[in-house]
């Protein structure tokens, strides 16, 4: 989900942490609607990904973001959930 330029574009912002935009996340369902309401709020920050994949246990999102009444961008993303880890001294996985 989410083409090259979409990525691109969502890395940029989230990197350049602007106070003044708004990011709504939603979970996506099996079809890729939007459920509402929106499940996380917030300004961009460059840890957003990490927390939907560490807090929200990863899988696919539609984002949005805004300026205002403007769209700075609306995507779908998939996140990867987070890696199980592996304990090498008991013996289980």
């Amino acid at each position: 989900m989410g083409d090259e330029n979409d990525w691109a574009r969502l890395h940029e912002i989230l990197c350049e942490g602007d106070a003044g935009l708004l990011v709504y996340v939603y979970r996506l369902d099996r079809r890729g609607r939007r459920q509402k309401p929106y499940m996380l709020r917030t300004y961009p920050y460059g840890g957003l990904l990490e927390r939907l994949r560490d807090e929200f246990g990863g899988g696919d999102f539609g984002i949005l973001i805004r300026d205002g009444r403007t769209m700075v961008l609306s995507g779908e993303f998939s996140v990867e959930p987070p890696r199980q880890r592996y304990s090498l001294t008991s013996g289980r996985h």
